[in-house]
């Protein structure tokens, strides 16, 4: 019995050392990877086509590489994980492409299409999560379709807060002036009290 208990005291031994950080930075990455493409498809809507189109293959390899250690060797079973995932986002990438096509791109504005890729990523990565019971997966594909109205409401509120300070420094600008007008000397007898 023991020297069937040798080799797993090893690796039982190294999974405390692993600190959580290193344990979850694939999915810091996936996450980090969509903050960016988020960020990069509110700035310019019309150009973030081919960073989603980049970014599909590497959440492919990344979902692929996370889960290959929870994979039971032997049965064909890591070959399936490789085939569903290179299915999977090849799914997805496909629909990005059919998305941008000239004459869907007739129909929908960039800014919709792009929300619709962020949408439609964050739909695959909670599937891809529940296709390798990956709890770190489905919390990064919530996060991702939950940044989507996050994001086009704090647009919202950014335009909104610059009407309303532009509209609160013209009251001011105004009472100011008025004020001004209304109780301040003429110029000349200004430089007689100074």
């Amino acid at each position: 019995m023991s020297e069937a208990q040798s080799p797993t005291q090893p690796q039982a031994a190294l999974q405390p050392r692993t600190g959580f950080f290193v344990r979850e930075l694939p999915y810091v990455l996936l996450l980090a990877l969509a903050v960016v493409g988020i960020a990069y498809t509110s700035l310019s809507p019309d150009t973030s086509v081919a960073y989603w189109k980049v970014l599909a293959p590497v959440f492919a390899v990344v979902c692929i590489v996370s889960q290959w250690s929870r994979v039971p060797a032997g049965g064909g079973a890591k070959m399936r994980l490789v085939i569903v995932q290179l299915v999977h986002w090849g799914a997805f990438l496909l629909t990005i492409l059919l998305l941008f096509l000239p004459e869907m791109q007739k129909m929908l504005p960039a800014l919709v299409s792009a929300q619709v890729i962020l949408y439609l990523l964050a739909l695959s990565t909670f599937l891809a999560g529940l296709y390798n019971t990956s709890w770190q997966l489905v919390a990064v594909g919530v996060l991702m379709a939950l940044a989507v109205p996050a994001i086009a409401l704090l647009e919202r509120s950014v335009l909104l807060g610059v009407v309303i300070a532009a509209a609160v420094l013209v009251v001011i600008a105004a009472y100011v002036f008025h004020r001004r007008r209304k109780s301040g000397p003429p110029s000349g007898q200004r430089s007689v009290r100074d």
